[in-house]
C-alpha cells in the first residue's frame, strides 16, 4: 500500500521535469530553424550573428521552473522573436518549353474528307 501511494505521488513530479525537457527542446528546435534558414538562403553574417544573439538571450530569458500555464506563452513569444530570420522564398517560375519539333509550321492542310 505505501509503495502504491509512493508512486502515485512521484508520478506528477517525472511528467512535470519531462514537460519542462520538451518545452526547452521546443525553443531549442525553433532556434535551429532559424538558424538553418539563415544559412539555407545565404544570410549576409551580421544577420547570422544577430540570430545567434537571439537565441542566446532566448536561453537565458527562459525560466527554470515557470509556471505550467506560461510555457505556451513563453514558447509563443521565442517563435514571434525568431519569425524574422526564418526562410521565405519567393513563388516558383514555372516555364514550359515546347520542342521545336512538335510546334506548328505555318497553316495546316484541312484533311479530305473523300
Amino acid at each position: 500500500m505505501r509503495i502504491a501511494a509512493l508512486v502515485l505521488v512521484a508520478l506528477p513530479v517525472f511528467a512535470q521535469e519531462q514537460e519542462e525537457v520538451v518545452q526547452r527542446a521546443l525553443i531549442e528546435r525553433d532556434q535551429r530553424t532559424g538558424e538553418f534558414a539563415a544559412r539555407v538562403r545565404g544570410a549576409p553574417l551580421v544577420e547570422r550573428q544577430q540570430l545567434e544573439n537571439a537565441a542566446a538571450r532566448q536561453q537565458l530569458e527562459v525560466r527554470i521552473d515557470p509556471p505550467p500555464e506560461l510555457r505556451p506563452y513563453e514558447r509563443r513569444k521565442v517563435a514571434r522573436e525568431m519569425e524574422a530570420f526564418f526562410l521565405t522564398l519567393p513563388p516558383p517560375v514555372v516555364s514550359i518549353d515546347v520542342l521545336p519539333a512538335l510546334q506548328p509550321k505555318g497553316p495546316q492542310p484541312l484533311l479530305d474528307s473523300r
